[in-house]
């Protein structure tokens, strides 16, 4: 049983890598296999990472360290999301955003507003992924 519990140790706030927990998440993300896939896995993984705690959403700021990463070529802001349904907890939802062909943003936010909890087993609740990047530029 793997029980992901996040903290926010990153008190001064500067950008790092992804844990092994949120990399968990990036992964199920990116499970199903879609049109710019591995270049979404490409830039997550030359990436650091900023968390900002904003109590009914947290935000993970990317910024890619590599020079000359390839684009991805989505039309839409969204192109992965995925929704967490957690007993005794409202479901969580995960957006990652591209902008400008650029991976820029995980958001994650309780379905019903309330603080993000992520105390509960990851591995034994539902998960549906929705890829919305089909559509290439």
């Amino acid at each position: 049983m793997l029980v992901l519990i996040f903290h926010n140790n990153n008190a001064n706030n500067s950008y790092r890598k992804l844990t092994k927990v949120e990399m968990s998440w990036i992964d199920k993300m990116l499970e199903r296999n879609f049109i710019g896939k591995n270049i979404l896995r490409e830039q997550v993984e030359n990436s650091l990472v900023k968390m900002k705690d904003l109590d009914s959403c947290i935000s993970l700021k990317f910024k890619i360290t590599k020079n000359r990463i390839k684009k991805v070529p989505f039309r839409v802001r969204v192109p992965v999301e995925m929704t967490v349904f957690r007993d005794d907890f409202a479901p969580l939802s995960f957006l990652l955003h591209v902008i400008d062909g650029h991976v820029d943003e995980l958001e994650i936010y309780t379905a019903d507003g309330t603080k993000v909890n992520f105390d509960f087993d990851f591995e034994k609740s539902e998960c549906i992924v929705k890829n919305n990047g089909d559509g290439s530029r």
